[in-house]
């Protein structure tokens, strides 16, 4: 099963220079190397490709590298990794969440305001 998320999940992704580097703070793909020459475009994590994709497919790319995504299994821990891929989840989450995911009460609040 997949590792519970840590607590300074943000921060492992933020911190980590392998990260929001080519992906941005928030996931986009729009980290500071897309302001240089650099020959890759990196992947935006909110894609529907990357959302449906499995935590462990996850895994496997920051840990061994995928096409043009260098592998960072040898810099990366196994704790820090998943914590990165629980951070990746809640940014998808808060830019694809929808009406339903959001508790019955808030439900309420909105409804009874419209």
């Amino acid at each position: 099963s997949t590792p519970k998320p840590s607590s300074a999940a943000s921060d492992v992704y933020k911190r980590q220079i392998y990260c929001s580097v080519c992906h941005s703070g928030v996931g986009n793909g729009k980290g500071i190397v897309t302001q240089y020459d650099y020959p890759v475009i990196p992947a935006n994590l909110h894609d529907q490709r990357i959302r449906e994709q499995a935590d462990g497919e996850m895994y496997n790319t920051i840990v061994y590298g995928l096409r043009s995504m260098p592998a960072y299994g040898y810099q990366i821990d196994t704790e820090d990794v998943w914590s990165i891929i629980h951070y990746v989840r809640a940014l998808q989450r808060s830019q694809n969440a929808t009406f339903e995911d959001l508790p019955e009460d808030e439900q309420n609040k909105l409804s009874d305001n419209s």
